[in-house]
């Protein structure tokens, strides 16, 4: 058994018992991981492990443990201003919910860390359109795993007609735009960026396993 020090976000959390709870972690050092955080529902002292904070998490690891333990964890740059708009709250419980159900346990990957951390700064700014940031990160995610071929790429079009989606010209440039960093949405107010977000949430959801996706996506479709 290690213990190891880490960045992480929270990207999943559930009671365990009266005083702990069970995270699930995307960190930089490990991947994605199960831990359990003994008295964190009683005692602070144990430290903070918010949903929308980039932690530093020291892990108890040993290989082929179903569940890590734990020791400790602090929050080291806090994201404030999601808190405040529930648009921010539901693209990021998305975007952390679809990482969840296609991201193997104990696999390292620390591409898909930093992708993550590039997406909680891309949608705590206020100049930025949540649903905008969402739709860039679920499409660098879907590059990413390989599930879609990149924007101009000559499948590319092809690819969203098998999927049975129709994309007209406006969709298209903007699909193909939307990765560079100076891309302004504001050129393109003519396309539905729900629509697209919905595309590509579908896709992921149907390249991965189970989970309560569809149920919390409801609930956030209700506020």
């Amino acid at each position: 058994m290690s213990l190891v020090k880490t960045k992480a976000f929270v990207i999943r959390s559930m009671k365990y018992s009266d005083s702990s709870r069970i995270l699930t972690l995307l960190t930089e050092q490990l991947g994605k991981v199960s831990v359990i955080h003994k008295g964190a529902r009683k005692n602070s002292r144990n430290g903070s492990t918010g949903s929308f904070s980039c932690l530093e998490a020291m892990i108890y690891f040993k290989e082929n443990r179903e569940i890590q333990l734990l020791s400790q964890a602090n929050s080291i740059e806090t994201f404030r201003n999601i808190d405040t708009d529930i648009d921010r709250i539901r693209a990021v419980y998305i975007a952390l919910e679809l990482i969840n159900r296609c991201t193997p346990v104990n696999s390292v990957d620390r591409i898909l860390y930093e992708m993550t951390y590039g997406f909680f700064h891309g949608i705590d700014s206020l100049h930025n359109n949540p649903e905008f940031e969402l739709l860039r990160f679920l499409i660098r995610f879907s590059e990413y795993l390989g599930l879609s071929p990149e924007a101009g790429n000559e499948r590319f079009e092809t690819f969203f007609t098998r999927s049975g989606f129709t994309l007209n010209k406006p969709d298209m440039e903007f699909l193909i735009e939307i990765k560079s960093e100076s891309f302004k949405a504001d050129n393109h107010t003519e396309v539905n960026l729900n629509k697209l977000c919905r595309f590509y949430e579908q896709h992921l959801l149907d390249n991965s396993v189970g989970s309560n996706y569809q149920r919390a996506r409801n609930v956030f479709d209700q506020l």
